[in-house]
C-alpha cells in the first residue's frame, strides 16, 4: 500500500479543529490568514476559486467519512481508476506546488542538519556505509520541525515536545524529505558514474593524435566535474583514478613549459612519452597555452580546505550594523605618544628600524637587485624615489606590539603572539618586517654590549626569559604573494643583510632545504638574519608528511593535533625552531582542517607569532577562536573556552527558535526576540575581546593620529549597483546549467557545502560567458557584428562603461534601470582624458574574452593575474602609471594583495567577489593614499541569478567583522532598531538550492 503523503497529512491536521491554518506562525508562513473554507465572508486561498474551494471541501468531507485509517490512506493516495474525485487532483497539485514555496523542504533539511542527523552526512562522516533508516532517526527531528513550522502553538505545555495530536503528521513530512534525499543521493552517485565515464572517454581522446587545445579543455572541464562529486561522496577508487587524471593534466601542461603543480612525493603520474611531448611542444601559440594554464586555475586551484570549509552562513547574527568605527584595539598608550617619543622609546632613527635601507624607488626597483641605483636616482631623478620612514601609526603599532609580547616582570603564563588587523592601505606588512628588524638590532646590541632602547629596558622579559635567541624568522603567505613578500624585503631591508630564502614545494627540495649543504646550513650570517618565506601549500604538505589529516578523537579538543606519523621532524619544518612565526591571511586558517592544524603546530616552534590580515572574522565567532588559538591565547586553549563555544551554539539554535515563534507576534515583541539573539552574539564578542586584549592591532583609515586627524585622508568611495538583464540566450544557457547540476548542487546543499566556491564555478562561469557546451573553446571574435548575437551582457556593459568614462574625465557616472545602462549625454567641450580604470574579474580563463572585446570597442589594456611572474606584474603596473599608457587594468584577486593602484579612480566588479572582506581588498587597490579623487566602484550584477544571492551573503558577513572589530559594537548595536536579519532568510527558506536563484 502507498505511504501517507503531505497532502494527507495535511488533511489529518485540518481534522484536528483546523490547525495548523489558525496558527499565527503558519499563517506568517503561508500567508493564509482566514483558514482554508472561510465561513465568515473573508476569501479562501488566494489562488482558489470558488468552485476550487467547493471541490476540495468536498474531497474533505469524503476523506473523514471514509471509516478506517487504511481506508482513508487508500482514498488519499488513489490515483487510477475508482469514482472520480475532482478535489483530490487538486488538492495533491496545490500542496505539491506550496511545498517548496513555503520553504518546507528547506526548513526540515535545516532541523536534520541542526540535530547532526542530515542522512547524507552520516554517509559521508563513515558512521554508515547504507542509506540510514528512516524510522530510526526521524523521531529525533519532530519537535524541532514543529516548533519551525508552527510556533509554539504546536508544543506542549513544556514548550519541548510537539503536540501528540501534529506528531504523526510531521513525521510524514520528515518522511517525505528523507525520501527525496534518498532518491537525489541515488541519482548523485549515477552520475558520479556518468561522470567518471565521460572524464575518461575525453582522457581517452587524448591518446589519439592530434592533441589539440579543445581537446584539452573539455578533458579538463569534465575531470573538474567528476572531481567535485568525487570529493563530496569521498568515494576512495574515484579519488585515486581522479589524482591519477590530474596528474597527467600537470604533465601535458609542464611538457607545454608551464609548471602548475609540484609533483607530491607519492605522485601517481607516470610521465609522458617522448612522441606526446614532442606534440606538445608544437601545440599551439603561446596565448593558446597560457589559456590552459588559466582555466587549470579556476577550475583545480582552490584551497584544498574549502571542501571541508561549511561557511553556508554566519552562525551568528550580522545584524551587529550601524556600529561605531572609533574605537582603536591595543594602542591606547601609544596614541598620546608624538613621532619623536615614540622613535626615541624603539631606538629608532629617521623612523625606521637600524636595518632598514633609507631610500624606496616609486615603481618597486630596490638596492638588492640594482645596487646603486637607488642612490643615483636620488641625484639625477630625486621624484623616483622617496625616503622610507614608518608612517606614525605604523610606529604606534611597533610599539605596541613590543610592549605586548614583553612584560615589566617575568610572566609564567604569558602569550607571544599578536594579530595586526588594521584595514587595508595602513601598512601592515611594514609593521611586520619593523619587528623582525627591531628583534634583530635587540640581538645585536645585546652581543655587543650596547645599551638597549627604553621600551626595553621597561619591557625588559620575554615570558619568563630576558634573552632573545637568534634563530630564523619564517613567514607563511598564499603561494601567489610570495615573490611580492620578497620584493617587500629587499626594499625594506638594507641590501645583503640577510639570506631570503624560498621554501621550496616538493618534498625532495624540502629535504634538501633542510640538510648540511642546504641553505640554511650554508648561510654565513647570524641565524636571525636568515628569512624563510614558506607558502601556505607547503605548510600543508609538510604537515601531512608528519601527521594524519584530521582528529577522529571522540573527545577531541579544536585544539588537539592529529595523530603523528612519524617522529623525525628534523627535515620540515616542524623540526625547527624560529625567532618570529609570521603568517600573512591568517583568516585562511580559520576552518579546522589541514592548514588549521598545520599553523597551529607551526606556533609551537616560534618565540613570537604574528598573524597578519584585515578580515579577521570570515563568517562566524568560530574564526576568531580559531585565529585566538593559532597565535596561542591561552584562554582559547582552555576547556571552558570549547565548552563556552558549544554553550553559544545552543544559546543561539534556542533564540532563533524563539524568533520563528516571535514572526507571528507583535512589531514590539519581533523586536525583543531580535535583541535576545544580538545579546546573545555580543556576549560571545565581548568575551572574545576581552580574551585578545594586548593582543590584537586594529585602526581603520578614519582613526585618528596624535593631531587628530584620520590616519588616512581619502575621498568618499560610491557604490554603484548595477543590476543587469541578461539575454534570452544567457539565462536559457544558465537555467539549463542549474537543472543539469540540480541534484549535485542539492547534495551539496545538504552537507552544508552550497556555498563553496567550487560547487559555484560553472555557472558563475557562464554569467561572464554562457556557452551551450560549456566544454567549448572560447570564440575568437573579430568584430562587434560577431559579438552582439551571442554576446556576454555583463562584458559588452563594462565595454561600454569604460569607453564612456574614458571619452572625458568630467563623464557622470552611469546609472542603471531596468536592467539596462543610461548613459548620459556628454558635453562638447574641450575635456581631459587622464582616468583610469580597475577591472576586477575572478576567472582568468575569461579574461582573453574581456580583452578581446574591450579592444573591438577601441580599448588598450593591460591585466594581471596570479600566473604572472613578479617582475611582469611589476611591469603591468609601470605600463598603468606611464602617462600614455593603457588606462583599463584587468587583476584577479590573486597576486593584487598590498598593490597600490591609486591612479585609478574608477573600480568595475565584473564578478562579484565571494565574500564583503574580498570586496573590501579589491576596492582597497584605488581608494587609498594618495587617492585624491571621489572613486566610483560598479558592482556589475545579472539579475535573477546567484550574482544577487552572494552580494547579499557578503553584505551579512561583512556586518560581522564589524561587531568583532568595534569596542563599541553592543552600546551601538543594541540601540538600533531597525534592522533585517540574515536569520529572517535563512529561517523562511533555508539554503535555497541553486537552481532557485535563476
Amino acid at each position: 500500500m502507498p505511504s501517507h503523503t503531505p497532502a494527507e497529512a495535511f488533511i489529518k491536521l485540518w481534522c484536528e479543529n483546523e490547525i495548523p491554518w489558525r496558527w499565527p506562525v503558519w499563517q506568517s508562513l503561508t500567508g493564509i490568514n482566514h483558514g482554508l473554507f472561510p465561513t465568515d465572508g473573508n476569501p479562501p486561498p488566494s489562488d482558489w476559486n470558488t468552485v476550487d474551494a467547493r471541490d476540495i471541501r468536498s474531497y474533505f468531507d469524503q476523506y473523514i467519512a471514509k471509516g478506517s485509517e487504511d481506508a482513508k490512506k487508500q482514498f488519499a493516495t488513489q490515483r487510477k481508476g475508482g469514482e472520480v474525485v475532482p478535489g483530490r487532483a487538486k488538492w495533491r497539485r496545490w500542496i505539491g506546488d506550496r511545498w517548496r514555496e513555503w520553504g518546507l523542504h528547506a526548513t526540515i533539511v535545516a532541523c536534520l542538519s541542526e540535530e547532526r542527523i542530515h542522512p547524507l552526512t552520516m554517509l559521508r562522516g563513515g558512521s554508515t556505509d547504507k542509506w540510514p533508516p528512516g524510522d530510526m532517526w526521524i523521531p529525533i527531528v519532530i519537535d524541532n520541525v514543529a516548533l519551525k513550522l508552527f510556533g509554539s502553538d504546536a508544543m506542549d505545555q513544556t514548550g519541548e515536545h510537539a503536540l501528540p495530536a501534529i506528531r504523526s503528521s510531521v513525521q510524514i513530512f520528515v518522511q517525505k524529505v528523507w525520501d527525496t534525499l534518498r532518491r537525489q543521493y541515488s541519482r548523485t552517485r549515477k552520475d558520479l558514474d556518468r561522470r567518471k565515464s565521460n572524464a575518461k572517454e575525453a582522457f581517452s581522446d587524448l591518446d589519439k593524435p592530434p592533441i589539440t587545445k579543445a581537446k584539452i579543455q573539455k578533458a579538463m572541464h569534465l575531470l573538474n566535474r567528476w572531481k567535485l562529486l568525487a570529493e563530496l561522496f569521498g568515494v576512495q577508487d574515484h579519488l585515486e583514478e581522479v589524482a591519477r587524471m590530474m596528474a597527467t593534466i600537470t604533465d601535458l601542461l609542464d611538457a607545454m613549459g608551464q609548471k602548475v603543480a609540484e609533483p607530491a612525493a607519492d605522485s601517481p603520474s607516470k610521465g609522458l612519452s617522448k612522441p606526446t611531448k614532442d606534440m606538445l611542444s608544437q601545440l599551439a601559440s603561446e596565448e593558446d597555452v597560457a589559456d590552459l594554464v588559466r582555466l587549470y586555475d579556476d577550475l583545480f586551484s582552490a584551497d584544498p580546505d574549502e571542501i571541508n570549509a561549511f561557511a553556508a552562513h554566519a552562525e551568528i547574527d550580522p545584524t551587529l550594523c550601524d556600529l561605531s568605527r572609533d574605537g582603536d584595539l591595543g594602542v591606547d598608550i601609544e596614541v598620546t605618544m608624538d613621532e619623536v617619543r615614540l622613535n626615541h622609546e624603539l631606538g629608532f632613527t629617521d623612523s625606521r628600524p637600524f636595518q632598514f635601507a633609507s631610500l624606496r624607488h616609486h615603481l618597486g626597483l630596490n638596492g638588492w637587485d640594482h645596487p646603486g641605483l637607488l642612490e643615483t636616482l636620488k641625484s639625477t631623478h630625486p621624484d623616483a624615489v622617496s625616503p622610507i620612514r614608518l608612517h606614525w601609526h605604523q610606529l604606534v603599532a611597533v610599539h605596541a606590539i613590543i610592549r605586548g609580547l614583553f612584560s615589566a616582570e617575568p610572566r609564567a603564563t604569558s602569550c607571544l603572539g599578536m594579530l595586526i588587523a588594521d584595514e587595508v592601505g595602513l601598512g601592515k606588512t611594514a609593521i611586520a618586517l619593523s619587528i623582525i628588524g627591531f628583534l634583530n638590532h635587540i640581538i645585536w646590541l645585546r652581543n655587543s654590549d650596547l645599551p638597549l632602547p627604553p621600551i626595553l629596558q621597561k619591557y625588559s622579559h620575554r615570558g619568563t626569559d630576558k634573552i632573545i635567541p637568534g634563530r630564523p624568522h619564517i613567514v607563511v603567505v598564499p603561494v601567489t604573494i610570495v615573490g611580492q613578500w620578497e620584493q617587500e624585503f629587499k626594499t625594506f631591508f638594507l641590501p645583503k643583510g640577510m639570506d631570503i630564502l624560498v621554501y621550496p614545494g616538493s618534498k625532495l627540495q624540502q629535504e634538501e632545504f633542510w640538510g648540511e649543504s642546504g641553505p640554511l646550513a650554508k648561510s654565513k650570517h647570524d641565524k636571525q638574519q636568515v628569512i624563510i618565506l614558506a607558502t601556505q601549500a607547503a605548510l600543508q604538505s609538510d604537515f601531512l608528511y608528519c601527521y594524519a589529516g584530521a582528529n577522529k578523537s571522540k573527545d577531541r579538543k579544536p585544539w588537539d593535533l592529529p595523530k603523528a606519523r612519524r617522529t623525525d621532524l628534523s627535515k620540515t619544518m616542524f623540526g625547527q625552531k624560529y625567532l618570529t612565526v609570521t603568517i600573512d591571511e591568517i583568516h585562511q586558517m580559520r576552518n579546522i582542517g589541514v592548514k588549521y592544524f598545520a599553523a597551529l603546530r607551526l606556533r609551537e616552534q616560534g618565540e613570537i607569532i604574528l598573524g597578519l590580515t584585515a578580515t579577521p572574522l570570515q563568517t562566524a565567532p568560530k574564526d576568531i577562536l580559531a585565529i585566538g588559538r593559532i597565535i596561542g591565547i591561552p584562554e582559547f586553549l582552555e576547556d571552558r573556552s570549547a565548552e563556552d563555544e558549544k554553550d553559544d551554539m545552543r544559546a543561539s539554535r534556542r533564540a532563533k527558535r524563539n524568533m520563528v515563534v516571535a514572526k507571528a507576534e507583535s512589531e514590539e515583541e519581533q523586536k525583543e526576540a531580535l535583541n535576545n539573539l544580538r545579546l546573545i552574539h555580543l556576549s560571545s564578542i565581548a568575551r572574545m575581546h576581552k580574551s585578545f586584549a594586548g593582543h590584537i592591532i586594529r585602526r581603520t583609515p578614519d582613526s585618528k593620529d596624535y593631531w587628530g586627524k584620520c590616519l588616512l585622508e581619502l575621498p568618499p568611495c560610491v557604490v554603484i549597483h548595477a543590476i543587469l538583464k541578461l539575454t534570452d540566450r544567457e539565462m536559457g544557457v544558465i537555467l539549463t546549467l542549474a537543472e543539469v547540476n540540480q541534484d549535485s548542487i542539492s547534495t551539496a546543499n545538504g552537507l552544508n557545502e552550497f556555498t563553496t566556491k567550487r560547487f559555484y564555478l560553472e555557472y558563475r562561469m557562464a554569467l561572464g560567458f554562457a556557452r551551450e557546451d560549456p566544454n567549448s573553446v572560447i570564440p575568437t571574435f573579430k568584430t562587434l557584428e560577431e559579438w552582439i548575437p551571442v554576446k556576454s551582457t555583463k562584458i559588452d556593459v563594462c565595454a561600454k562603461l569604460c569607453k564612456y568614462l574614458l571619452s572625458r574625465d568630467d563623464a557622470p557616472p552611469v546609472t542603471f534601470h531596468d536592467g539596462e545602462a543610461f548613459f548620459p549625454e556628454l558635453p562638447s567641450t574641450p575635456c581631459t582624458k587622464t582616468r583610469r580604470i580597475l577591472i576586477y574579474q575572478e576567472f582568468p580563463s575569461l579574461g582573453p574574452l574581456l580583452r578581446r572585446i574591450l579592444s573591438l570597442y577601441g580599448i588598450e589594456c593591460c591585466y594581471m593575474d596570479g600566473k604572472m611572474r613578479p617582475a611582469r606584474r611589476r611591469e603591468m603596473v609601470e605600463k598603468f602609471h606611464m602617462p600614455n599608457g593603457p588606462r583599463v587594468l584587468i587583476f584577479s584577486s590573486v597576486g593584487t594583495a598590498g598593490l597600490n593602484l591609486s591612479v585609478a579612480d574608477t573600480i568595475i566588479l565584473l564578478d562579484q567577489p565571494w565574500s564583503a572582506q574580498d570586496e573590501h581588498q579589491i576596492r582597497g587597490r584605488a581608494h587609498r593614499q594618495p587617492q585624491k579623487k571621489i572613486v566610483h566602484m560598479y558592482r556589475l550584477l545579472a539579475d535573477k541569478t546567484t550574482d544577487i544571492l552572494l552580494s547579499g551573503m557578503a553584505q551579512g558577513k561583512s556586518e560581522l567583522l564589524e561587531a568583532f572589530l568595534n569596542q563599541k559594537a553592543g552600546q551601538s548595536a543594541l540601540s538600533s532598531s531597525d534592522y533585517i536579519t540574515f536569520s529572517h532568510l535563512l529561517i523562511r527558506f533555508g539554503p535555497a538550492p541553486l537552481r532557485e536563484c535563476a
